[in-house]
């Protein structure tokens, strides 16, 4: 949902001490002096917030970063992470303004607007970003990534398959400046715990449009039922759909919690959307801006990582705690029994995603 539309602009103030302003005509608290500024969206009680690096003062260059989400939320700090680096590490030369809530519009309309240079930076899942970009449908493949958060750095850190797919990118006109991490694709019910293939048989899972994710819910036994994000919360408790394969923070902060039962931490997909610039407005900066950029990309992955991390075991607590949701870590051979039924969905859509780039991937995180 749009609503009203925040901004942010990054302002430096003495030492490490951040002042935020937000315009349309709605500032945060103002900062006392030789103090910190109120921030316009405080974390949730229960959920500290990471430290934010400096901020410094409105430079040389400046630039839009059009985001569809709030600025509280997970996925906001690793936003915020990615600008303030930038700015850090360009020493001011470049400042990053975000405008949160799809203020500049929805996921496909900022990085289409990132290749139309409407807008400086932009963000948009990998699903979405497939859309435009397909090589990045490989990230949609269920289970190329295994050994849960250890292989997905390993596969994030890799030389070879990663690069692959920036390079493609930049080919297609997008400049990969970062990346933001949103849990792992889990599969999550709401009548019983569902542990295994042979206990999915005709159970309807919602899915997104991807055919991808149809082919997997296919494999596992189930019936994909398409439905829209807006419309899920609604076809869960109904029981049109009894389950959907989603991360821990979509359940909390969608406000979901009293509709699901049980979690089956099947870790099917890694959730990453990708945070990209022109390509050609990107080769146009200054060499030493480049390269600033990019350092800052190396150093926010790192952070990105560690949030997401953090935050996706408190919405566990939360879900534990407080709504009883039973969670559950499925065992070698259960996950195993998972794993086996996609090789199907490998050959189908083995035009986009090559068996030679599989290989890598999965190499890459020995």
């Amino acid at each position: 949902m749009i609503g009203l539309r925040k901004v942010i602009s990054y302002t430096a103030i003495v030492g490490t001490f951040v002042g935020l302003l937000a315009a349309a005509g709605c500032a945060p608290a103002a900062a006392p002096q030789g103090g910190t500024a109120a921030p316009a969206n405080p974390a949730p009680s229960g959920q500290s917030a990471p430290a934010t690096v400096a901020k410094a003062t409105q430079g040389e260059y400046h630039f839009k970063f059009a985001v569809n989400n709030a600025q509280n939320t997970s996925r906001g700090r690793q936003e915020l992470n990615i600008g303030n680096l930038i700015t850090q590490k360009t020493n001011g030369k470049a400042t990053v303004e975000v405008f949160w809530e799809g203020a500049l519009g929805a996921e496909r309309t900022a990085i289409e607007g990132v290749g139309n240079r409407s807008v400086e930076i932009g963000i948009a899942s990998s699903s979405n970003t497939s859309s435009i970009i397909r090589p990045w449908t490989a990230l949609d493949m269920p289970f190329l990534v295994g050994g849960g958060a250890d292989g997905l750095r390993k596969f994030l850190n890799s030389s070879e398959p990663l690069r692959d797919l920036e390079k493609k990118s930049e080919e297609a006109g997008y400049k990969v400046i970062g990346y933001v991490f949103e849990g792992w694709r889990h599969l999550i019910t709401t009548k019983r715990l569902i542990k295994t293939p042979d206990e999915m048989k005709g159970i309807k899972l919602r899915t997104t449009p991807s055919p991808i994710e149809a082919a997997y819910v296919q494999a596992f036994g189930g019936n994909p039922t398409v439905v829209d994000w807006s419309e899920t919360y609604l076809a869960l408790k109904q029981g049109i759909v009894e389950g959907y394969h989603v991360a821990y923070s979509s359940v909390v902060q969608f406000k979901m919690n009293d509709a699901v039962c049980c979690v089956n931490e099947t870790e099917v997909v890694p959730i990453i959307s990708l945070v990209a610039m022109n390509n050609e407005h990107f080769k146009a900066l200054p060499a030493d801006m480049q390269q600033a950029i990019m350092a800052a990309k190396a150093e926010a992955l790192a952070l990105n990582f560690t949030e997401d991390i953090r935050a996706e075991g408190e919405f566990k607590k939360t879900l534990e705690q407080d709504f009883k949701v039973v969670t559950y870590r499925p065992s070698a051979d259960e996950h195993k029994q998972w794993r086996d039924t996609v090789g199907g969905v490998y050959q189908k859509f083995a035009d986009i995603v090559s068996k030679d780039w599989v290989d890598k991937a999965r190499a890459a995180q020995q």
